[in-house]
């Protein structure tokens, strides 16, 4: 398995805009990741962003880079590279 480089550049705390969108999380991963912030002396907020910014961005590079293989033409996936005519 392969290296990758990030092409998201994680953005320091005061460069960030916040999007307050709700979403569930299990309690008792909650209650822990409180604690690892509060360890930490930042938010609840910063925690998560911080954890979940490179797997969104590496997912992110992954999905573009399925949709962007699927617009190949099938001969070129197939082989990895065109055909030649009479072969």
């Amino acid at each position: 398995m392969g290296t990758a480089v990030a092409r998201h550049p994680m953005p320091k705390r005061g460069d960030v805009k916040r999007n307050d969108s709700p979403a569930k999380i299990d309690a008792e991963v909650i209650r822990d990741a409180k604690i690892v912030a509060a360890y930490r002396e930042i938010t609840l907020a910063e925690y998560l962003s911080e954890l979940i910014r490179p797997l969104v961005a590496r997912d992110l590079d992954l999905e573009h880079a399925k949709r962007s293989q699927a617009t190949l033409p099938a001969k070129l996936k197939a082989k990895g590279k065109p055909e030649t005519r009479g072969s």
